[in-house]
């Protein structure tokens, strides 16, 4: 939110002169439009601990595991197509 008002305060139209997208989802970012990629950070959190607790109580070695979590990309007015040059 804070790039889009120094994009304004530059000169910049958003989007029609740049693009911008936000990550997490900010409660706001649907009041100022701002296009998103949502992530489960609780889930992300809880599954970071669990994996470094988990050669610590088990004795098992470090854990070699590559975890893919879901995300949700929600377009709103801060993006637009490229432009034809």
């Amino acid at each position: 939110m804070g790039a889009m008002a120094a994009l304004r305060q530059a000169g910049l139209r958003v989007p029609a002169d740049v693009s911008v997208i936000g990550i997490d989802d900010h409660d706001l970012a649907g009041v100022v439009g701002l296009t998103t990629v949502a992530q489960p950070a609780a889930e992300q959190g809880q599954l970071a601990a669990a994996m470094l607790l988990r050669p610590l109580t088990q004795n098992d070695g470090p854990v070699d595991e590559t975890v893919i979590l879901p995300t949700r990309l929600t377009v709103r007015e801060s993006t637009a197509p490229p432009r034809a040059h």
